[in-house]
């Protein structure tokens, strides 16, 4: 959806719907979409992410980005010396992050059901999905989350 300004506007609210994840979910679709078509990308909070990758503290982090950006997400992370895997629902994300970092490492997954091993990330990074599920639905995801970092891993929650 684009504002009078020609903007791109994120509009994933739950309110009064039925299924409040297919609505999230495809809101995301539809900003991805945009994008691919030549809207401008999100920001990515570079600072945030260097604070993350030092806190962990291992040589090469293996770290987890998962929702809005993730091909930006990535390609930060890996500058920064970590080993990045990106995650959206959206293949129209996916499709997106591939062209804007070729290098990195993209799965099609929906959060509440990560297609990762146990204790398989030192870090994971949630953009934007995390404050858009409702109450019941975050808590599921943060469960799967958990259970794909290792003991001490660094969770990172951006709204």
């Amino acid at each position: 959806m684009r504002n009078r300004t020609g903007r791109v506007v994120h509009t994933s609210y739950y309110v009064g719907v039925n299924d409040p994840v297919s609505l999230t979910h495809a809101s995301f679709e539809a900003l991805s979409l945009a994008r691919l078509a030549g809207a401008p990308a999100g920001n990515v909070d570079a600072n945030a992410l260097e604070r993350l990758v030092l806190r962990v503290g291992r040589p090469i982090p293996v770290t987890l980005a998962l929702g809005d950006e993730v091909g930006l997400l990535c390609s930060h992370l890996d500058q920064l010396g970590a080993s990045a895997h990106g995650v959206d629902q959206s293949a129209a994300a996916i499709t997106l992050a591939q062209l804007r970092y070729a290098a990195g490492v993209f799965r099609r997954a929906d959060i509440r059901d990560l297609p990762f091993d146990r204790a398989s990330f030192d870090a994971a990074w949630t953009a934007s999905v995390l404050c858009r599920l409702p109450r019941d639905q975050s808590l599921k995801a943060l469960q799967e989350v958990h259970r794909v970092l290792r003991m001490g891993a660094v969770l990172a929650v951006n709204c």
